[in-house]
C-alpha cells in the first residue's frame, strides 16, 4: 500500500504540470499564434537548459538526507540541503551576472530582429527558471525525508499557479516577453511562501547557515559525476528542438514541439510514479537479491503503462482534434501519432535512471548520457539531412537502443541480472512498436 500511495503522489505531482500545459497550448496558440507559442517553446527548452549549474543539487539532497537517515552519511540533514542551496544559489547569482554583461554586447552584432527579440526575452525568462530550479532543492529535502504526499501538494500547487498566471497573461498581453515578466513575479513569490512553510515544519532539519566547503568537498564524489551527467542529459533532452527549429524552420518545429509536448509529459508521468523508489534503492543498496526483483516489477510496470497508454491514445483522434482544433491537428497529427507510437520504447531506460542514481553509478551514468547524446545528434542529422526519410521521427528508437544496451552491460555487471535477458525486454518493445505499425 505505501508503493501504490507514493507512485499515485508521483503521478499526481507529474500530472499537474501536463494536464494545465495541454490546457493551455491551444490558448498560446490561438493567443500568440504558430510562431509566438514556437518562440515561447523554444525559450523555455533553452533556457532549461542552465540546468547545468544545479551540480544534480536535488539528487544529491535526496541521496545524501536518505543515506543520513539511514546511518550512512557523516553528515546531517541540515548541513547536506545547506551546502547545496548555498552554493547552488551563488552559481545562479554569477551565472546571470555574465549573462548581463554579456547579452548588450551581442544585441550590438545581432542583426536578425527574432534574435533580438529573443535576447530581450532571456533577461526575464532566465532568472525564472534558476527560482523554479531552487524550487525544486524544496522538494527535494522532503523526499529525502520520504514526504512524497507533502511534497506532492506543495508542488502541485505551485505549478499550477505558475502556469495560470502564464495562460492569464497571454490572454491579456498576446506578448511572450510579458509572460516571463509575469512569472518571474509569481515564481519568486510562491518560492518565499513555500520555504517559509518548510521551515516552519523542519526547523531543525532545514538553514543556510551549515554550509560549508568541507560538506561540499565530501559531496563531489557523488555531485561532480551527477552534475557532469547533466551536462550531457540536458542538451540530449534538448537537442531535438534546436537541430529541427534549424533544419526544418520555426514553422515545422512548431507543429513538431505539440507531438514532443504530448510525448513528454506521458513520459514524465511514468517516471515519476516510479521515482520514488530512488531513497529506497539508496538505503537498501547492499541488498542486491531485493534489488533485481524490484528493478523487473518496476520495468514490466513500466512497460505495461506505456503499451496501454499508447494503445488507448492513438484510437482518440477525436480528443487530440476538440483539444487543438481542426487545422492544427490535422497539421501537427504526424508527429503526435509517431511519438505515441513509440512511446513503450522510449520508456524502457527510465528504471534504469532511478537504479544508477541509487546505486551511485553516476559516473558511469554520464559516459552513457554522452554516448546517447552523440547517437541522437547524429541520427536526426543522418535521417534528415542526408537520408531525407519521410518518417525520421520513427528513427528515434536507434539511439534509444543503444542507449539501453550501455545501460544493460552496466547493470548487469552490478546486480545479478542475465544482460541476456535485458536484452530480449529491448527486442519485444520494439517488436511491438513494428507489429503495430
Amino acid at each position: 500500500m505505501k508503493s501504490v500511495k507514493n507512485s499515485i503522489y508521483g503521478v499526481t505531482n507529474a500530472l499537474v504540470f501536463p494536464v494545465l500545459m495541454l490546457l493551455a497550448t491551444p490558448v498560446l496558440l490561438n493567443t500568440l499564434g504558430v510562431e509566438g507559442y514556437a518562440t515561447w517553446v523554444l525559450v523555455n527548452s533553452v533556457v532549461a537548459s542552465l540546468a547545468i549549474v544545479n551540480f544534480g543539487g536535488g539528487d544529491i539532497i535526496v541521496k545524501f538526507i536518505s543515506s543520513a537517515r539511514g546511518g550512512n552519511s557523516k553528515n546531517s540533514s541540515k548541513e547536506v540541503f545547506s551546502t547545496v542551496f548555498v552554493f547552488q544559489a551563488f552559481a545562479v547569482l554569477v551565472i546571470y551576472i555574465l549573462f548581463l554583461i554579456v547579452a548588450p554586447f551581442l544585441a550590438q552584432y545581432v542583426a536578425s530582429a527574432n534574435l533580438l527579440t529573443f535576447l530581450d526575452i532571456l533577461y526575464f525568462a532566465i532568472p525564472v527558471f534558476f527560482v523554479k530550479q531552487l524550487e525544486d532543492l524544496l522538494y527535494s529535502f522532503l523526499s529525502g525525508f520520504e514526504e512524497f504526499g507533502r511534497g506532492t501538494a506543495m508542488s502541485s500547487i505551485s505549478n499550477a499557479l505558475f502556469l495560470v498566471a502564464q495562460i492569464i497573461i497571454a490572454i491579456y498581453t498576446q506578448s511572450v516577453k510579458d509572460i516571463f515578466i509575469g512569472a518571474l513575479a509569481v515564481s519568486v513569490l510562491l518560492f518565499l511562501f513555500q520555504f517559509m512553510y518548510i521551515k516552519k515544519i523542519h526547523k531543525d532539519n532545514i538553514s543556510f547557515d551549515k554550509a560549508s566547503v568541507g560538506v561540499a568537498k565530501s559531496l563531489l564524489g557523488f555531485g561532480g559525476w551527477n552534475w557532469l551527467s547533466s551536462l550531457a542529459s540536458i542538451p540530449k533532452g534538448h537537442s531535438d528542438k534546436w537541430l529541427i527549429s534549424g533544419l526544418l524552420g520555426l514553422k515545422t518545429f512548431g507543429v513538431y514541439s505539440i507531438g514532443v509536448l504530448i510525448f513528454n509529459q506521458l513520459h514524465t508521468i511514468i517516471g515519476s510514479s516510479i521515482w520514488w523508489i530512488f531513497p529506497g534503492i539508496s538505503k537498501k543498496s547492499s541488498n542486491k537479491k531485493l534489488l533485481v526483483e524490484k528493478y523487473w516489477k518496476l520495468s514490466f510496470y513500466v512497460a505495461l503503462v506505456s503499451i496501454f497508454s499508447s494503445i488507448i491514445l492513438t484510437n482518440l483522434d477525436f480528443l487530440f482534434e476538440l483539444w487543438l482544433g481542426q487545422d492544427f491537428y490535422q497539421n501537427s497529427q504526424y508527429y503526435i501519432s509517431t511519438f505515441l507510437l513509440i512511446l513503450p520504447v522510449f520508456t524502457i531506460n527510465l528504471v534504469f535512471h532511478v537504479y544508477f542514481l541509487g546505486l551511485g553509478l553516476v559516473k558511469q551514468q554520464f559516459f552513457t548520457e554522452a554516448f546517447s547524446l552523440a547517437a541522437k545528434v547524429i541520427t536526426i542529422w543522418l535521417v534528415i539531412s542526408v537520408f531525407n526519410i519521410k518518417e525520421w521521427v520513427l528513427f528515434f528508437i536507434v539511439f534509444i537502443a543503444i542507449e539501453y544496451i550501455i545501460y544493460s552491460v552496466i547493470i548487469s555487471r552490478n546486480l545479478p541480472i542475465k544482460f541476456i535477458h535485458l536484452v530480449v525486454f529491448l527486442l519485444l518493445q520494439v517488436a511491438i512498436v513494428f507489429l503495430r505499425i
